[in-house]
């Protein structure tokens, strides 16, 4: 196992990277040296590119606004394309969650995420992020993302923060 897989809770170091760091950083996180059998490292890293256009006035984002996008992924994932993370005989904690959700409220096979309700999405959202809590035993609060950029009036780039 990866060292700290059974922390609850996690401390933020908070200072700007160079490149170089911001390149080791990602090349670890989709090298084999981060293996899972099941991992949400993708889903969550493209829910986080997703958002960067929806951040607030204050440049955060929110969980759930993470988790929005992160049901939507895996929705499409598991009804659209039929797509398993795991190996035959087993399944993912989100593809039981989405599986049980489309045949408990009697949704068509292969309905886009667009055409859910507003409040079956955010029922959906709900359950995903609750299993992903149960899973990993970390529990997941309304934290804000701050995404910082390149400031397009000024030219300068700045560093990605959490609070």
């Amino acid at each position: 196992m990866i060292s700290g897989h059974r922390l609850s809770k996690g401390d933020y170091d908070h200072r700007h990277l160079n490149t170089d760091e911001i390149w080791q950083e990602l090349s670890i996180l989709f090298s084999s040296r981060s293996r899972n059998s099941a991992s949400y490292k993708y889903g969550f890293f493209k829910s986080i590119l997703d958002n960067l256009y929806n951040v607030d006035d204050d440049m955060k984002l929110t969980f759930d606004q993470l988790f929005g996008k992160f049901a939507e992924i895996y929705w499409n994932l598991v009804t659209k394309y039929r797509i398993a993370q795991m190996p035959a005989g087993k399944s993912a904690a989100v593809v039981t969650v989405i599986n049980d959700f489309v045949q408990k409220n009697n949704i068509m096979a292969g309905i886009p995420f667009e055409s859910l309700t507003d409040d079956q999405k955010i029922t959906l959202q709900t359950k995903v992020k609750n299993n992903l809590e149960k899973e990993t035993g970390i529990e997941i609060k309304a934290v804000n993302i701050t995404v910082e950029g390149i400031d397009e009036r000024t030219n300068n780039t700045d560093s990605q923060e959490t609070e």
